[in-house]
């Protein structure tokens, strides 16, 4: 009688997953930058605004180029939860609210982080460094496609990725270790400093909402109105003093209510350690080849952001 195939343990479960994300990341930008090589070689011109072409080509790369080589690593590792889709214990529209205003506060501060790491690397390097390309090419888009390509397309697309299916992946090993990887994941997966440190935040506020609910279906409610008060609402109006000045009290307002939402919630969490966790996680987690050549190649394209 054949052996029943043993699943593989945490390290080589991140790792595989870890590796799935570099490969994914590696033919996207392979993609991307073949066009634009491709585009410069034969004199091509993008119809309409290039910021809409940039993000629609960086997309299409991402989900129709990379994401095949995650899925197909992610083979290699067993599903140990069906896909979170349909909620199995729904939030009521109070305590969405509570968790929103935590998922903002801890963003904006990690965001604070950001900027205050940003300043120093532009000191220390004589400000050889530029100040990322992220929001000037937000900048470039209409409305409309600013709509769909930054609030619609990555609330769906990214819920599914780095919630859905790493909680298939990953659940059995604990719910803190999921929230923590997805985070992680997801913030090094924007691939540059610009969004890593509020992106790890948003990614494990989006993660802890799958393990409160049973689904990603809040996260990507609350992913979307994050992106779409940045993007539609926030950059169209950012030059209106009298909005400027509302905006600030508000945000102030919704930064002091999620900490102390968050002091109340902090108070009440407990994650079960899982048996299938080894003894020290974090080296386990970190330390195995596919996370480290997930960490180099993050790393690279971090540079290439700051010095390009």
């Amino acid at each position: 009688m054949p052996k029943e195939k043993r699943a593989p343990g945490f390290a080589k479960t991140v790792s595989f997953l870890a590796f799935g994300l570099t490969l994914m990341t590696g033919a996207s930008w392979g993609v991307v930058n073949g066009v634009y090589a491709l585009a410069a070689r034969f004199g091509w011109s993008w119809p309409g605004g290039n910021a809409t072409w940039a993000m629609l080509l960086n997309d299409g790369a991402i989900y129709l180029a990379g994401l095949p080589f995650l899925l197909l690593l992610g083979r290699f590792v067993p599903s140990c939860a069906p896909m979170p889709l349909i909620p199995r214990r729904p939030l009521t529209p109070g305590c969405f609210a509570r968790l929103g205003c935590i998922a903002y506060a801890g963003s904006y501060l990690a965001n604070l982080v950001t900027v205050v790491l940003l300043m120093l690397l532009r000191l220390l390097a004589g400000g050889g460094l530029t100040a990322g390309r992220v929001n000037t090419l937000l900048e470039g888009l209409p409305p409309l496609w600013g709509f769909l390509l930054v609030a619609v397309l990555p609330a769906v697309c990214e819920e599914l990725v780095f919630r859905g299916y790493l909680y298939k992946k990953l659940i059995r090993f604990g719910e803190g270790p999921y929230i923590l990887l997805s985070g992680f994941l997801f913030g090094t997966y924007h691939g540059n400093l610009e969004q890593f440190f509020y992106a790890f935040v948003m990614g494990c506020c989006l993660a802890f909402l799958v393990c409160r609910t049973g689904s990603v279906l809040y996260g990507v409610l609350l992913h979307f109105l994050m992106n779409f008060l940045s993007v539609c609402v926030l950059l169209p109006l950012e030059n209106s003093l009298a909005f400027t000045a509302f905006l600030g009290w508000a945000m102030l307002a919704v930064i002091g209510m999620g900490i102390g939402f968050f002091v109340q919630l902090r108070r009440g969490l407990h994650f079960a350690r899982s048996p299938a966790l080894p003894g020290h996680p974090a080296a386990a987690a970190l330390l195995n080849p596919g996370m480290l050549t997930w960490i180099i190649c993050f790393a690279l394209l971090a540079v290439l952001n700051l010095i390009s």
